[in-house]
């Protein structure tokens, strides 16, 4: 029966439906015959065999050709006269050259007097590739697309620049950036870390992408055993010669990301505890205020996986003084934890943040300064490089002998037991190498000495050139608290995509407030909560949702107190409810998130996919340049701008066409299948998100998660257990990599059949890059006319040495927009929510290798999950009968008690006549849309009256209860 159902989702005629819509699941699509998934060779975490096979290399004179792939070559022109020298070593933007003899395209040779012409087999045109030897330049074509060696980049889709750090208004554009892959600046690459430095992405309108990697540093391979710290000049920056790389694809975005994904590396996935809820802040946090910290997030119920200590956490000379070497405290080269803070409390704490799911806590490490003699393993460090141990010694990044001894350092007296897996923040600062990119070499050695320890690490810097991928996470900067600001957040999250760049982290509301006054906004960014709120709802659907404010008013704040405000409790009743449900839901995405992630690794496509590569390159896609796929079902349109009058955002969101529609996330509507794209004028409450679901989607997600542990106090244990897995703990969930429970939230629209697909690992470390992932899938079908539902699970298909960690596992369907069924077989409970008009099956204790199945029946004469009441564009009943609920609160704040014939109170009570008499849902939803406007003729226009609302509350009213508005149909 599964294999039946498999086959009814994905026969050959829905295949491009599907794809379309984002539902190609990877591991049933990309498995070789074995049904196991072989990554590319990897040193480490790191891809890394630059050496080109001899069969895909042409030698022309003084240029070298290197096949990469049917739509990449490497292209070299070697500087000096004689013998050509060429650079096989691993540049930091390329380190996998290497293509099995099996897979290299063929090509053909063609020598001239002139030059020689390379022309490599594709689909569905060749790529030809033709050098000069009179000008020493390249050019290229590929079916109707043609470069010449320095020709404009006019169509680029952007690519990715370093940092926000100082900007208070963002002036790159991000199309419009060097051409280049790294570069070394003043400083050790750290530069000004204002997005004056970046480059620009491999996708384009024009059809093809060049890198110029001449000048950039390489990996030394003189000492084998450490050859991913070891680093060099390319020889073609000291000849005088040049090294490009060309990607030619044409409208082929996703073969262009493949193919840069294998020759530039693969973006590893983080730990999975990152897709949760962090907490950062600019702190020194000690025992006491970890407790009292856990302890307020479990007293506004909101979830926690992940907290970082910032720099407080080691001996500063000061609270805000230059170190001797003329840096501020945080570079301050003391890297022992201060005694005064945890000393004997460290083990400790420690324990009891393990115990709660919230261990290891993420830290900072600013080696800018070097290292000082007060370190306490300071006599070995001195040793071992042998200079005085009682002197300081500089940052010397880049020197094998300095790192070496750097790492000791940390692991003897910063890491040790402690059990920290996270080297946080690559600065960059040194300049003992002006010509080394310090920032990105930083990234590279942290990751590879935390790699060497067994450890899935995880650094935080900003963008330091092609590479960077390689490293996750990429920190956008400290910004400012500014809408401006948020909105270039957005947009540089969708062009990283354009560069691999999966994982972009933001300091979510912003990090600095100094002179802000918001745009529109009556706060400055000190304390802007409609600000902080959206920035929050658009966290939910990046790679990481975490706040990081600064620690204390800097000159000219203008809040006051000068407190940058995040925390999620101490927002008025209306902004902490909708930032409750924002970091409620982030918490049950998890298992989906880390799914896309994984899927990301195996497919190289997107974890934010820009909708010009999910959907292709159009006049349509290319005009929402913010608007993305979050994973492979959720279209998400953040709001970038504050609300309008009457406490609403207006936003054109872009639908796609799509045969299987759309379905709104928060309930406000569905739109079923359309060959056009559709442009929808949308108005968003606080509480509502623009985000929308691909009809025959059946996300993974988790339960909601609950407070379970005991009072707090410092001898307090973990607490309660749910031994059924049925509600996980506030506190520390996301680090689970297998949770007892899955929750498959179902959403048809016009789909009659659908899937979905739950990816595993252990969580945080690497069995996943051998293949050892299980993969989950689970599907729905509808009969011709509705009246029968079949929901399934298979059994776990175990790929590589994955082992499930759990005999049995609770299932639960959420299905969306249905009525209350007649009948539901095989499954352990079931209960229809009225106001969500939404049906909970839940089947307990499912052996993974069995799988299940369960039978939902629907009355034959009430309309069916597909008919026109339950999925039509116009504003869906649960978002709408929100909206009553909260016009009512606001009508009883009004003063206006004595409502016409009480109509708000008897819409407000639709769900529960729903929920007593479910026979009645049909005819209370034909009517309730014009009882609605009925009671807002007879409220607002009905003539005056003692308990009439005012004015203002009438306009609200009005706007709220408006439709979305189709505002074009595109061909």
């Amino acid at each position: 029966k599964l294999q039946f159902l498999y086959l009814i989702v994905f026969i050959p005629d829905r295949m491009r439906t599907v794809m379309r819509v984002g539902l190609a699941f990877a591991a049933l699509t990309a498995a070789p015959a074995t049904g196991v998934i072989h990554p590319q060779p990897l040193t480490g975490s790191v891809q890394y065999d630059p050496l080109a096979d001899p069969s895909a290399v042409v030698v022309c004179g003084a240029a070298r050709i290197t096949v990469l792939s049917a739509l990449a070559v490497r292209l070299e022109v070697a500087g000096a006269a004689g013998n050509p020298a060429w650079e096989d070593r691993a540049s930091f933007a390329f380190v996998n050259r290497k293509v099995p003899v099996s897979s290299v395209p063929k090509f053909t040779v063609a020598r001239t007097a002139a030059g020689c012409e390379v022309a490599v087999r594709g689909r569905p045109q060749d790529l030809t590739v033709t050098y000069s030897h009179a000008t020493r330049c390249f050019s290229a074509r590929k079916g109707g697309v043609a470069w010449v060696e320095g020709a404009e980049p006019r169509g680029n889709l952007g690519g990715m620049c370093d940092a926000v750090n100082y900007d208070r208004e963002p002036t790159q554009d991000l199309r419009k950036l060097p051409e280049t892959t790294g570069w070394a600046r003043p400083g050790g690459g750290n530069g000004t870390m204002n997005c004056k430095h970046g480059t620009l992405g491999v996708l384009s309108t024009d059809g093809w992408a060049v890198f110029n990697d001449t000048g950039n540093n390489v990996f030394d391979d003189s000492s084998p055993s450490r050859k991913e710290f070891g680093w060099d000049t390319s020889i073609h920056a000291a000849a005088g010669g040049k090294d490009l790389y060309l990607f030619m694809y044409g409208d082929d975005f996703a073969g262009a990301l493949k193919a840069f994904a294998a020759v530039s590396g693969k973006a590893v996935v983080p730990p999975r505890r990152f897709f949760g809820v962090w907490w950062s802040k600019w702190e020194k946090y000690d025992f006491a205020s970890f407790r009292a910290l856990a302890a307020a997030f479990e007293e506004a119920a909101l979830p926690v996986d992940g907290l970082e200590m910032d720099t407080e956490w080691h001996v500063n000379p000061g609270t805000f003084l230059d170190d001797p070497h003329g840096n501020a405290s945080w570079y301050s080269g003391l890297f022992d934890w201060d005694e005064t803070m945890y000393g004997r409390k460290a083990a400790a704490m420690r324990q009891w943040l393990a115990d709660r799911g919230l261990w290891p806590v993420w830290f900072d490490i600013h080696p800018k300064s070097g290292v000082r003699k007060e370190n306490s393993a300071y006599a070995a460090f001195a040793a071992a490089l042998g200079v005085p141990a009682d002197e300081d010694t500089k940052c010397m990044k880049g020197n094998l002998a300095y790192d070496a001894a750097f790492y000791t350092l940390l692991q003897n007296q910063t890491v040790g037991d402690t059990g920290n897996e996270f080297y946080w923040w690559r600065d960059g600062g040194c300049d003992f190498y002006p010509e080394l990119n310090t920032q990105f070499y930083e990234g590279a050695s942290y990751w590879a000495e935390a790699s060497r320890r067994g450890l899935r690490p995880s650094t935080w810097g900003p963008f330091s050139g092609v590479g960077t991928q390689r490293y996750p996470h990429l920190h956008s900067g400290d910004g400012f608290t500014r809408w401006s600001i948020y909105e270039y957040e957005v947009l540089m999250t969708v062009t990283g995509a354009n560069l691999g760049l999966h994982y972009i982290a933001h300091d979510i509301g912003g990090h600095r407030a100094e002179g802000d006054v918001g745009r529109g906004d009556p706060h400055d960014g000190a304390y802007a909560p409609e600000l902080y709120l959206r920035w929050t709802q658009f966290g939910v659907y990046s790679a990481m949702l975490r706040p990081h404010p600064q620690k204390y008013p800097r000159a000219g704040s203008l809040s006051g107190t000068g407190l940058v405000e995040r925390r999620y409790w101490e927002f008025p009743y209306a902004t902490r409810e909708a930032l409750s449900e924002a970091l409620r839901w982030r918490s049950r995405l998890v298992p989906y998130s880390y799914a896309a992630a994984l899927r990301t690794y195996l497919t190289d496509q997107p974890f934010i996919s820009p909708l010009y590569v999910a959907f292709g390159a159009t006049n349509a896609t290319l005009a929402f340049p913010r608007q993305y796929l979050f994973g492979p079902s959720l279209l998400v349109a953040p709001i970038t701008a504050p609300m309008l009058a009457r406490n609403v955002s207006a936003v054109l969101v872009l639908l796609p066409a799509s045969p299987t529609g759309w379905a709104a996330l928060d309930g406000s509507g569905c739109w079923p299948g359309s060959a056009h794209d559709a442009v929808v004028n949308f108005t968003k409450t606080m509480y509502e998100t623009p985000v929308f679901v691909a009809g025959g989607s059946m996300l993974p997600t988790g339960p909601e998660r609950v407070r379970l542990s005991s009072p707090y106090d410092a001898a307090a244990p973990a607490g309660g257990v749910d031994p059924e897995g049925l509600r996980p703990p506030l506190l520390g969930a996301a680090k689970d990599p297998s949770p007892r429970t899955v929750v498959w939230e179902v959403f048809i629209a016009s789909a009659a059949a659908g899937a979905g697909e739950l990816l595993e690992d252990d969580g945080d470390g690497d069995a996943y890059l051998a293949g050892s992932i299980g993969v989950t899938s689970a599907f729905y079908t509808l009969s011709d006319n509705d009246t029968t539902m079949k929901l399934a699970v298979a059994p776990v298909v175990a790929q590589g040495n994955y082992a499930p960690p759990q005999a049995t596992r609770n299932h639960e369907f959420r299905v969306h927009a249905v009525l209350a069924p007649k009948a539901v077989t095989g499954a352990t409970s079931w209960r229809w929510d009225a106001a969500a008009l939404t049906l909970h099956v839940l089947a307990m204790h499912v052996p993974v290798h069995d799988g299940c199945e369960v039978v939902v029946t629907f009355d034959a004469a009430a309309p069916g999950p597909r008919a026109p009441l339950l999925c039509s564009p116009g504003m869906g009943f649960p978002a709408m009968a929100r909206r009553v609920r909260y016009i009512k609160e606001a009508v009883d704040k009004d003063g206006a008690h004595t409502f016409p014939s009480n109509a708000l109170n008897a819409l407000d009570e639709t769900s529960d006549r729903m929920h007593a008499a479910p026979e009645t849902a049909a005819a209370a939803l034909e009517g309730y849309g014009g009882k609605l406007a009925a009671a807002f003729a007879l409220h607002c226009r009905g003539g005056a009256g003692a308990h009439q609302p005012s004015a203002p509350l009438c306009q609200l009213m009005e706007e709220w209860m408006r439709d979305p508005v189709l505002t074009m149909t595109l061909p």
